[in-house]
């Protein structure tokens, strides 16, 4: 059994089936996602079918709530929210038009009018699969949380509130809260270069967000760490053409 995680895939289903290929991801192994499946790519409806589909096929899934899947389930409930939401950088606008929504209720200035009957238009067993999500995961000598944790209370891992597990940044590790294990978070867009860095220098905080939605230089992967070998792989976007073949997967070894 191996145990894989990665986060922040952003709707981009071809780059993580190709991923799954990748590292020969098969029912004996364990797939963590440290949130953020959701929004800004081209294919969330079809990235949820798949790991809806995955756990059907008894593939060993472990997927956290991101600040996008708390977005999801948070915006029918506040204007702010929703507005923020599908706000285009959010990519949230892109998520509801894969589900049919037209987003053509705008006021006189052009805005986005509070619509939360997006909520119909859901299939029950995608937004089950939202809400589902969990917000911390521990296992061995890994924490996983998709932000980051409070470590100016006395027990992060119990005291961290959800709002800092998906919105938090800068997160300063402290190694005695967390008995020694290492804390993998996405979240925040890293390079691929600093995730390598940190790594190889003992840093036990890994962030593991590539930006794989980004053009910018030194992102525009997915990352996934292999637990067992402390090995990163990247797998380049493939959601459009400008990806040559021979690019789209580079390891780094520990």
């Amino acid at each position: 059994m191996t145990t894989f995680a990665v986060s922040d895939i952003h709707g981009c289903r071809k780059t993580f089936n190709r991923l799954l290929t990748e590292i020969d991801f098969t029912t004996k192994d364990q797939l963590i996602i440290v949130g953020d499946v959701i929004d800004r790519g081209p294919d969330t409806r079809g990235m949820i079918t798949d790991l809806l589909q995955l756990k059907g096929d008894g593939y060993n899934l472990t997927v956290l709530r991101g600040n996008h899947e708390d977005f999801f389930l948070t915006a029918w409930k506040e204007k702010g929210i929703f507005d923020c939401w599908v706000y285009p950088n959010n990519g949230g606008d892109k998520t509801l038009y894969e589900y049919g929504w037209t987003g053509s209720h705008r006021d006189p200035y052009g805005y986005i009018c509070y619509d939360r009957e997006y909520m119909k238009l859901i299939p029950e067993e995608h937004k089950r699969f939202i809400a589902e999500t969990r917000h911390i995961y521990e296992k061995d000598n890994f924490v996983f949380v998709h932000a980051g944790l409070d470590f100016y209370t006395k027990d992060p891992i119990r005291d961290t509130e959800h709002y800092n597990m998906l919105w938090t940044r800068g997160t300063k590790y402290d190694e005695k809260k967390l008995n020694g294990r290492y804390l993998i978070t996405g979240h925040t867009p890293t390079t691929r270069k600093d995730i390598i860095q940190n790594k190889d220098q003992g840093f036990k905080h890994l962030v593991i967000d590539n930006g794989c939605c980004f053009e910018s230089i030194g992102y525009g992967n997915l990352c996934c760490l292999v637990l067992d070998t402390m090995e990163f792989v990247f797998v380049r976007n493939c959601e459009t053409n400008r990806i040559a073949e021979n690019d789209r997967k580079e390891r780094w070894m520990a």
